[in-house]
Formats: C-alpha cells, sequence, structure tokens
C-alpha cells in the first residue's frame, strides 16, 4: 500500500508527513498547501497477476481555527494601578499627572525596570461635560517586601490647583487552612493512639499514676483495720465450689492486688488460724476488714 500526493510519492518521515498503523496519513502543523488531491493505491497479486486499486480525496484546509487560550494578565506578581484625572475645560490643559511613593516622585518609564510608570494618555469628552481625560499607570513587575505598607499617590496639578488621591499595598492573609488542618489531624491522631494505649494497658497506667501520685489515695493505716479486704468463696467438697474459682482467689487476686497494687487481702481458707472456730473467724476478720467480697463460680453456659 502507498499513499500520494497529487502525483508524488509520500514517503515517511519526509516533511510534515509520518504514516500511522501503515495506512493512516498524519500531516503535522497543517497549512494552506496541504490543500491537495491525496491517493491511497493498494497493490496485490491474484492467481500470477499483479493489479492494483486506487482511490482519490480531496483534502480541504480552512484558516479559521482555535487554540487553548492563554491568561496573560495577571502576570505572577505584577500590580499596575491606573491613575485617571479629569480635567472639565475646552481646549487642550496644560496638566501634569505623576506617581510617587513615600520618598519621591516615579519618573522612570522604561518597561525593563521594576518599577515604572506609563507615558500620559489625554483624550477629549464633549458629553456630559466638556473637558480632558488623563491617565498614567503604575507598574511594579514584580512584587518585594519593601513594595508593601507604603502610600503610593497619585498627583494632578495645574496652574489652577492640586489634586491627589493614593493608595497603599497590603501583602495578603497568610492561608491559615493547611496549619490549622494539620493541627487539628495530629491532634486527632493523638487522641486516637492514646485511646489505644489506655484500653492495651490501664492497668499498667493506673498502677503507675498510683505509685507517682500517692498523695491523691486516701491514708488508711490509721482506721484500725488491718486488711483491706475480706474475700470469701465456695470451698472445697461445697456446693459451688469450683476450681477456676479457686485459682481465681488464691492466684490471679493476690499476684494483683497484693503484689502489685499493695493490698491486703484477708483470704478465707488461706489465711484462717488453725483451729479456730469457722463461724468466729469469718465474723473477727471482716470486721478487721474495710470491705468484704464473694467470689463465686461463673455461670454455666
Amino acid at each position: 500500500m502507498s499513499l500520494s500526493q497529487g502525483c508524488a510519492p509520500i514517503v515517511d518521515g519526509s516533511d510534515s508527513y509520518s504514516y500511522e498503523d501503515n495506512a493512516k496519513l498524519k500531516i503535522d502543523k497543517v497549512e494552506i498547501k496541504n490543500q491537495k488531491n491525496y491517493t491511497c493505491t493498494l497493490t496485490f497479486t491474484l492467481d500470477g497477476t499483479v493489479g492494483s486499486v486506487s482511490e482519490s480525496i480531496e483534502a480541504w484546509v480552512n484558516e479559521n481555527y482555535s487554540l487553548t487560550p492563554q491568561v496573560r494578565q495577571p502576570a505572577g506578581s505584577t500590580f499596575s494601578q491606573l491613575c485617571q484625572v479629569f480635567v472639565p475645560c475646552v481646549g487642550n490643559p496644560s496638566v501634569d499627572v505623576l506617581w510617587s511613593d513615600q520618598s519621591d516622585f516615579l519618573m522612570e518609564t522604561n518597561p525593563s525596570e521594576r518599577v515604572y510608570t506609563s507615558e500620559k494618555l489625554t483624550r477629549s469628552e464633549t458629553v456630559p461635560v466638556k473637558g480632558v481625560w488623563m491617565e498614567r499607570v503604575l507598574t511594579i513587575s514584580k512584587l518585594q517586601e519593601k513594595d508593601y505598607n507604603i502610600n503610593y499617590t497619585c498627583h494632578a496639578s495645574s496652574a489652577r490647583g492640586k489634586s491627589q488621591r493614593y493608595f497603599t499595598l497590603l501583602p495578603t492573609d497568610p492561608d491559615m487552612r493547611l496549619p490549622i488542618g494539620m493541627i487539628l489531624g495530629n491532634v486527632a491522631v493523638l487522641f486516637i493512639v492514646s485511646v489505644i494505649i489506655y484500653y492495651l494497658f490501664k492497668v499498667d497506667i493506673v498502677l503507675c499514676f498510683r505509685r507517682m501520685f500517692p498523695v491523691f489515695y486516701t491514708n488508711t493505716d490509721s482506721d484500725g483495720k488491718l486488711y483491706d479486704a475480706y474475700v470469701a468463696y465456695s470451698q472445697p467438697n461445697t456446693e459451688g465450689f469450683s476450681n477456676e474459682v479457686e485459682a481465681f482467689v488464691l492466684h490471679t487476686l493476690p499476684e494483683v492486688l497484693e503484689k502489685a497494687c499493695g493490698y491486703k487481702l484477708f483470704i478465707a481458707g488461706r489465711d484462717c488460724m488453725p483451729g479456730m472456730a469457722i463461724v468466729d473467724s469469718v465474723e473477727e476478720n471482716i470486721q478487721a476488714s474495710r470491705a468484704s467480697s464473694c467470689s463465686t463460680p461463673p455461670p454455666l453456659s
């Protein structure tokens, strides 16, 4: 398969022509000169006979086009301000229109300078009042820190009098959304992490706090009690006895409350004096304890 422009074969890669998928012609940067006839020729062999078929199309190029719009103003940090003066008059008045900052008049009109003014432009007006409009533009091509918080004044003066107006460039308020968002995000993460740590280590945290700040806990050493709690549970060979409950009372409670927390427990069956009547032991040691607890086996499922 071959392609030709008019009677001239088109070579792949020549000028602005290229082939796509070996059969599609692509023209880069279309111009008026590309408005021609294009012929596609297919050569084939059938039963030993070589033949060909061709098809031509006529390409029309329209000069009207629209490309991507390009914003030219505002351009970066460039700042411009118009000074506009109206002089009621008939004829051509003699009026000076000048810009100044807080130190001196701005006389530079060369656009290559960072701060410059345009030439004075004048146009007449007859309706509704006869007079002349005068304009001069102040341009700061690249704003700097020193340009802020000072007064820029437009002066208009003639033999009849003077007039002036000024403006002040103020820096924009900083965008606090990102810092505030980061602070709130960090607070939320810290809160979630704190909650997770508390639920995982709350016993250790409480015990550590108790050791570090004993002043917050009531001193009960002077109340005459020997024990902080009296613990009773079903004894072996009695109704309701459970190996799980016995292990909890004799091992878990002492490990946590006595060794870790420093409580004093009286556990029935462990701390009873040999030969002492059970009823007397229970009554006497309950009276000597600040609290009492009865451990029961877990409910049957």
